[in-house]
């Protein structure tokens, strides 16, 4: 069996559910970059406690990638925002652009909000828990307008469309799941100078990179408002590293676990769900487990 989801919790409670005989691969994304030295062993050292799983690190950049083999880790390098469902993230056309920028992200501080003070024309998508509105405000974003309520992936993709670019402002994080899904979008994105992985899907047509610096953040986005980009083209861009990713994916599959053409980009990602699609809730892992020689387990979900 070849499970992948995120490292950490998750992994810990797949390899306490596995049972005795079955061969389980464990493809392990990485949720923050772990370009330092320091997390890598320790990962390593939680990984003996996993002797019943045969662990697979999914890296997010080539830094990564090459310290893990360093280690002699199992790696593979095809970043995680791989699974984004690109039917779902895509261009309204019709829609008017009511917002110069988007910000879509709970508003930790690693997020520097704050960055995004001096933009007249703000959207924020957020957590609608009252603590994060009052971040918001404290950073200057008071004048930002935000959501009230939980939006589902269909309503994120509405508002993004109604802005005209996106903002990643953090310095260190993982992929960033919401710039891809900007890009995917046709939105162009400013970003800071980070690590972690949003910065393989980035290019010089599809992205601005400034200095953090509220003013620096603010011109980058006026320049977008002002010279647009093409929504398609940006799609399109991202669409083909998306492929080339997936594809690693599905080649370190086949040739490094199955050893024979067991599965194809097609066979995981041809709905445009993304692996969303596929998600297995950590409650059915017993029965997962227990059926799976059967092919019986028909409790993957939308």
């Amino acid at each position: 069996m070849v499970l992948f989801g995120p490292e950490g919790h998750v992994r810990q409670l797949v390899a306490q559910s596995v049972p005795d005989r079955l061969e389980v691969h464990y493809l392990s994304f990485l949720t923050w970059s772990r370009r330092r030295w320091s997390r890598v062993v320790a990962d390593r050292v939680r990984g003996w406690r996993e002797r019943k799983l045969i662990v697979h690190h999914v890296c997010n950049e080539p830094v990564e990638y090459r310290r893990f083999r360093m280690l002699g880790l199992r790696a593979l390098y095809a970043n995680h925002n791989l699974m984004l469902a690109e039917k779902i993230f895509a261009p309204i056309h019709g829609i008017t652009k009511q917002f110069d920028a988007v910000y879509n992200a709970q508003a930790w501080p690693y997020k520097r909000i704050e960055l995004a003070s001096a933009i007249q024309s703000l959207r924020f998508i957020t957590a609608t828990d009252v603590k994060w509105h009052d971040r918001i405000r404290e950073a200057g974003c008071g004048h930002a307008v935000t959501n009230q309520s939980y939006l589902s992936r269909e309503e994120v993709a509405i508002a993004l469309n109604e802005c005209h670019c996106g903002l990643a402002l953090s310095a260190e994080e993982g992929t960033m799941l919401a710039c891809t899904e900007y890009l995917l979008c046709g939105l162009p994105v400013v970003s800071t100078p980070s690590i972690g992985g949003r910065d393989v899907w980035l290019d010089e047509y599809n992205s601005i990179l400034v200095e953090p610096d509220r003013e620096a953040v603010a011109d980058a986005v006026h320049r977008f408002v002002s010279e647009s980009r093409d929504p398609e083209r940006i799609r399109s861009g991202t669409l083909a590293r998306m492929h080339r990713f997936r594809q690693a994916l599905v080649d370190y599959v086949n040739d490094t676990i199955a050893r024979t053409n067991a599965i194809s980009v097609t066979d995981l990602f041809g709905d445009g769900a993304g692996m969303t699609s596929r998600f297995v809730d950590q409650k059915q892992l017993p029965e997962l487990f227990m059926s799976c020689r059967h092919r019986r387990f028909d409790g993957a979900k939308d």
